[in-house]
């Protein structure tokens, strides 16, 4: 899958000899100098769950990998709307090209209200999951969820480095990928967690 990107991306490769691409958003980030400590306990790198597509989205986001986070998404299709209608999460709006009602693929997003953002163009939008060196506080299957279909089978929260306060992204995968990611809206690891009831990884204890 190609898609946009507003940075430019450079070819690397590791002490390892392992070659592949990273942002330059992610090159210039001193991540020698940010601090990795972490306002609660949070679960070792290594650890993994035994569903393969979880795994391979912790691995990804651990490898602090953008690119390949991209190509690995469970995307929705939605209808788009001519003009904006004032909803918590708007409709994606029609390009000149597309008439109204023209079936979109998006991926769904959340910060305080939903939005989406078409796969076309997915640029840089993951590019916030690995910033912060993420790691894993708890995982869960999704069963209930308000207002409908569940975005994801298993939802994955991830406490974030050097933060006061504990807050979590939370990113719902499926069989084929990511389906759904939440930056949250003031939401801390706890309460994140708190929407889980059959886990694959419990929170570690406080």
């Amino acid at each position: 899958m190609e898609y946009e990107s507003e940075y430019d991306w450079l070819a690397v490769e590791t002490d390892e000899g392992e070659r592949g691409w990273a942002a330059t958003d992610f090159l210039i980030f001193d991540w020698e100098g940010f601090p990795a400590s972490y306002p609660v306990p949070v679960h070792p790198a290594e650890t993994r769950t035994g569903v393969g597509e979880v795994d391979a989205l912790i691995a990804t986001v651990h490898a602090r990998d953008a690119r390949t986070l991209a190509q690995n998404l469970s995307p929705s299709w939605v209808a788009c709307v001519a003009e904006p209608s004032g909803d918590v999460a708007d409709p994606p709006l029609c390009e000149d090209d597309e008439p109204e009602g023209t079936l979109i693929e998006v991926l769904p997003f959340a910060r305080c209200h939903g939005y989406f953002t078409r796969v076309e163009s997915i640029g840089d939008a993951l590019v916030p999951l690995i910033r912060y060196a993420p790691r894993i506080y708890a995982v869960f299957e999704v069963e209930d969820w308000p207002g409908g279909r569940p975005p994801g089978d298993y939802a994955v929260v991830f406490a974030l480095a050097g933060e006061e306060v504990s807050y979590a992204h939370t990113v719902y995968v499926d069989g084929s990928g990511i389906a759904h990611v939440s930056w949250g809206c003031g939401t801390d690891v706890f309460e994140a967690a708190d929407r889980g009831n059959t886990f694959l990884l419990q929170p570690p204890p406080r």
